[in-house]
């Protein structure tokens, strides 16, 4: 460091006020150790090797009343800190300690950026709140197993899109309800088998139109099976067609019958069912009936 001595009336000021003068350090090994370097206008203190005028030495530095520590006394008396100011700036580093009985605290700032590197193992534990706040990205690898464990309820809130890749199976198990709400759509695309297994009732309510679509063979099989459409159901097939509506029910196409027929109604007079006009009601078409 360069220094200017009090007692110096006729120097210039500047780096040619002194020579080269070296500073004392807490720890100063083969390049580790501590380094703090006094800055322009602190006041330092000076010894001489063996009182060697031409061996000056920096032992230490002082404030005074133009260079005040970084919090007022007595007030901050329980405080320690090491600070430091930004070169050409207003910023700072700060390292904190408040030993004020129920207000002890750790007070690390970072006027930029902040670096922190582990080589092996990390333990952090928190008695009570944690709280982290990311002003923009956040960005986590973790190389191997990551496993996290909510004593309680858990919130996330995802103001846009979120998106997961997961390279093979995933597992999620609901002790009990699991609700799902979505504002818009919902798809779901399975390349091979998917398998859905209710213990109980099943019921799915869809608002307007419904479609399944099969590219082979669509099987239902149950004890009973029942089809209910509040205007119409209608059942299509290649050759024919069967329509139920409030008219009544409605065969098109060729009809075959294989068993014994058995004929059931309201009416007092016989209804011949190869009649095409029964007691002069409109025509029934019915081509080609087989019964056997």
């Amino acid at each position: 460091m360069k220094i200017r001595f009090p007692w110096d009336r006729v120097g210039s000021h500047d780096e040619h006020s002194s020579c080269w003068v070296r500073v004392s350090q807490g720890w100063a090994g083969a390049q580790y150790g501590s380094q703090m370097l006094p800055r322009i206008g602190q006041e330092v203190i000076v010894n001489f090797l063996e009182g060697d005028p031409d061996q000056p030495i920096i032992t230490g530095r002082t404030y005074h009343s133009t260079t005040e520590p970084p919090y007022p006394l007595p007030k901050h008396k329980t405080r320690m800190t090491i600070k430091s100011k930004t070169h050409k700036g207003n910023g700072f580093n700060e390292l904190r300690f408040e030993d004020e009985k129920g207000q002890e605290e750790i007070f690390l700032h970072a006027e930029k950026d902040h670096n922190h590197i582990v080589n092996h193992d990390e333990t952090s534990q928190i008695g009570h709140d944690r709280t982290e706040q990311v002003s923009r990205n956040e960005t986590v690898n973790i190389g191997h197993d990551r496993m996290e464990t909510v004593g309680l309820d858990e919130s996330l809130t995802i103001n846009r899109d979120q998106m997961r890749h997961i390279g093979r199976n995933r597992i999620s198990k609901i002790e009990k309800d699991n609700l799902l709400n979505i504002g818009n759509n919902y798809q779901v695309n399975v390349h091979a088998d998917t398998i859905i297994k209710v213990g109980k009732d099943t019921t799915i309510e869809v608002a307007q139109n419904g479609e399944w679509l099969a590219g082979d063979l669509l099987e239902s099989i149950c004890k009973h099976f029942n089809i209910e459409g509040y205007e119409e159901v209608r059942l299509q097939g290649p050759a024919g067609e069967i329509v139920v509506n409030q008219e009544g029910i409605t065969l098109i196409g060729n009809v075959r019958i294989e068993g014994e027929l058995t004929e059931e109604g309201g009416s007092p007079e016989a209804v011949n069912p190869f009649d095409t006009k029964p007691n002069g009601t409109r025509p029934v078409d019915i081509q080609d009936l087989i019964i056997s």
